[in-house]
């Protein structure tokens, strides 16, 4: 690429913000909570931001051609991390590293293997939605879309689930290191020691996995007792996969029931046609997916729209923000199920699409239709202190509901 011609980019306080935006800060609370007027005005006067963070200064890319341009150019814009010692995992890693890693795991998150558990998840989820209907709503996430998800991604592991709160508390403190050493959010007093018993513990669950069974810590084990991957590389997978595996998609069920008060007349829709569920959860995650903001870092001097991002430096690729496109999506702040959504970003793109894609896509589902079955209206908490607690912390990455508070009228 040419790069005589590109500019030096300003940065986010150097620009000139409308009186109702402060300067885009990605440590910023009030932002992460609600970052999409922001990701508006990038898109038509920033594409490519520049800001400073107590880690140094990162770039954040908006617009979706700029987005998916960096996802496919894996050379360039490299997912490699600071230390590459520290969290040695299939997400961190390039070639030829990255597919000898995925392929440990990948075959358990095949549609084929994914259809697999949907009536275990189905069970669950309705013992769950059920004593929720019947006290008239109450907290979504530590209530139901918390102890769903890891229940699912507990199953799929072949570990046993014991205390969900511990788990819950260690997934924050694991999410919150992962921000802390990359510089994109403070961290927390407990984050090292709590991953540090995370890890442990997964590291117990792994030496306790039968190498016969066909459960991911299985699989791991196998790979670690035959070479294919090392012990830290093995110790890694757990914490992530089971961050991954309920995380995201708890946040991504938050949201959707966010939409659902927003837009009560959808939910009968669903009622009335269970084969557009699929299509709500599609549009569910281009509009208001869980899934923020990829980091990546630069191995050469490259232009992207016009500005020059030196190397080494740290990239943000917006996904949320790409979403929201109009040049891709017309009229993209709309929550439209009828629109074509393909192309969308909720799940990344390339070679580091989300592994776990087709489980989020799965219980997002039976979420949604099993509340079409039950429930004839959503509503959020009227105390706005309990409706909506955004998800602030943790690696920076990742947006949604922490805590939320609904009604539900049962169906009569």
């Amino acid at each position: 690429m040419t790069l005589s011609a590109a500019q030096e980019t300003p940065y986010s306080h150097e620009l000139a913000w409308p009186p109702h935006l402060r300067p885009f800060d990605p440590w910023d609370e009030s932002i992460k909570a609600d970052p999409y007027a922001h990701y508006a005005w990038m898109h038509e006067h920033a594409p490519v931001l520049r800001a400073r963070t107590p880690a140094g200064d990162a770039w954040f890319l908006s617009r979706y051609r700029d987005v998916q341009l960096a996802f496919r150019s894996a050379k360039i814009f490299s997912s490699r991390r600071p230390d590459p010692k520290v969290f040695p995992n299939v997400v961190a890693s390039d070639e030829p590293d990255h597919t000898r890693l995925r392929s440990v795991v990948a075959h358990a998150f095949t549609p084929k293997a994914v259809a697999r558990v949907e009536g275990q998840v189905r069970a669950t989820a309705e013992g769950l939605l059920r004593p929720m209907i019947a006290s008239g709503g109450g907290e979504v996430v530590g209530n139901f879309a918390i102890p769903l998800t890891m229940s699912t991604i507990a199953g799929l592991m072949g570990l046993s689930l014991s205390k969900t709160a511990q788990f819950r508390q260690w997934t924050e403190d694991y999410t919150s290191l992962l921000g802390r050493l990359l510089g994109s959010s403070p961290g927390s007093p407990t984050d090292a020691s709590g991953t540090a018993a995370f890890v442990a513990h997964m590291d117990q669950a792994l030496d306790a996995a039968p190498l016969e069974a066909d459960t991911v810590l299985s699989c791991i084990a196998r790979s670690r007792a035959d070479g294919k991957i090392t012990g830290s590389e093995a110790a890694a997978f757990g914490p992530l996969l089971f961050d991954a595996g309920s995380q995201t998609t708890s946040l991504l069920i938050g949201n959707g029931f966010i939409v659902l008060s927003e837009m009560p007349h959808l939910l009968a829709r669903l009622r009335a046609n269970p084969a557009d569920v699929p299509k709500f959860v599609e549009e569910l995650l281009r509009c208001r997916s869980s899934v923020h903001r990829m980091r990546r870092v630069t191995t050469e001097s490259v232009e992207v729209s016009g500005q020059r991002i030196p190397e080494g430096a740290a990239v943000y690729l917006l996904m949320a923000a790409a979403n929201r496109d109009a040049e891709k999506f017309p009229n993209p702040a709309v929550f439209d199920m009828d629109r074509d959504t393909g192309g969308h970003l909720g799940f990344g793109f390339g070679i580091h699409a989300c592994l776990g894609s087709w489980l989020a896509r799965m219980e997002a589902r039976i979420v949604f239709e099993l509340l079409a079955q039950t429930v004839s209206a959503v509503a959020l908490d009227p105390d706005p202190r309990r409706a909506v607690v955004p998800m602030t912390a943790g690696s920076g990455v990742v947006s949604g509901p922490k805590a939320l508070t609904v009604r539900l009228a049962p169906l009569q």
